[in-house]
């Protein structure tokens, strides 16, 4: 993960190593950014960020969600666990293993709507909606109408 992270450039980094052949988290970033971590375990990396003086400081998650459904529950508490440290903005991006509607899928045999519903009502706790629509197994969900997905695409 280091030699990718140093690839692309990122000057800084916190890597999180697999557990097997699962796993493994990255996050990247300049020297411009000021990350300040908040804390990491092998299902997360949780950092806030200050872009600049100019706009307000905002809380990243990198998530990788269990790929076995039995475990799920205890990812989804890790999330509503995660949801209580801070009241600002917040991205949670990354891999969730699960979808929020069968409309998301591609191929493959569709997913139970309690193990479903169990993740919406997750998100539904920590007050987190899909940054695009249809994207929440890989992609990203947020908290709080004041951030701006630009915030991300600048970073």
């Amino acid at each position: 993960m280091e030699r990718i992270r140093k690839k692309f450039r990122f000057q800084n980094g916190i890597e999180v190593s697999t557990n097997g052949t699962r796993g493994g988290l990255c996050l990247g970033w300049k020297n411009e950014m000021d990350i300040r971590l908040m804390g990491y375990n092998e299902n997360c990396i949780d950092v806030m960020v200050n872009n600049d003086g100019n706009r307000p400081e905002w809380r990243l998650t990198g998530f990788y969600g269990a790929p076995d459904v039995r475990d799920r529950a205890d990812f989804w508490n890790l999330l509503r666990n995660l949801s209580h440290n801070s009241s600002k903005a917040w991205v949670v991006l990354g891999d969730f293993n699960e979808i929020i509607s069968n409309q998301e899928k591609c191929g493959g045999r569709y997913r139970e709507e309690k193990q479903m519903d169990a993740f919406q009502e997750a998100l539904d706790y920590c007050v987190l909606t899909d940054l695009d629509a249809g994207t929440l197994g890989k992609g990203g969900i947020l908290r709080q109408p004041t951030f701006k997905k630009d915030w991300i695409e600048e970073w």
